[in-house]
């Protein structure tokens, strides 16, 4: 567990604690590194968790699949994020997407009544809840952030609301994103096909320069 505390202090549910805090938290709560095999199902829409997931190593995608079996990515996410937060903290409530681990991945569980009451350390239980409060409003800002994205009309509008948050994110106008061609096509809602004829009407027009995952935007 030493060799990632560097990482989890990365985290934000685990921001302002010393090695040595966060070294007694995680035995509080008994949580150990589990190693995650590529395509396992983290966890399943339908299903009632009380864990929440934190990355060490690895990436999963969050995604919602409607009756038809169409695709829809939300996010991806790699170390330090942490997932399932919000199903494990509002008891019963049902888990809403699908997580899927898209590379071998190694994950640690947060359970939420060891979190809420086996930390024995009051001002590390006050931070951790301080830093939980943190965590869910970031969620929040990210979510909206994808509402404005979807709510435009059109492939080109969602393409370019989207381009335009990933530089502002960067601050610069020249960034990687975190999807393949594919993958961002689910994340958009849009059919593959004509993103990436969307994408060369761009590139055409001087408004966009693209190769794979890096994008750059061009004054008009």
């Amino acid at each position: 567990m030493n060799n990632n505390i560097k990482l989890l202090k990365k985290s934000l549910i685990f921001n302002g604690l010393t090695n040595a805090e966060l070294d007694k938290l995680l035995s509080d709560i008994s949580s150990k590194p589990r190693t995650i095999p590529k395509g396992t199902a983290i966890l399943i829409e339908g299903e009632i968790t009380n864990k929440a997931f934190l990355i060490v190593s690895g990436e999963v995608i969050i995604s919602r699949t409607d009756y038809w079996g169409n695709q829809s990515i939300i996010a991806k996410l790699t170390a330090p994020d942490i997932f399932g937060e919000t199903f494990a903290f509002i008891e019963d409530m049902p888990v809403t997407v699908d997580v899927t681990a898209s590379s071998q991945c190694t994950l640690i569980s947060l359970e939420r009544d060891k979190m809420l009451s086996n930390v024995s350390d009051s001002a590390v239980k006050e931070k951790l809840l301080k830093n939980l409060i943190y965590l869910f409003a970031e969620k929040n800002y990210y979510l909206s952030g994808k509402i404005t994205v979807l709510s435009q009309r059109g492939i080109r509008k969602k393409l370019l609301s989207y381009l335009s948050q990933k530089a502002s994110e960067n601050g610069s106008s020249s960034f990687d994103i975190d999807f393949n061609r594919q993958q961002l096509a689910d994340y958009l809602s849009v059919d593959r096909s004509a993103l990436s004829s969307e994408i060369s009407k761009l590139k055409e027009e001087g408004l966009i320069e693209n190769h794979k995952k890096h994008f750059s935007l061009l004054e008009p």
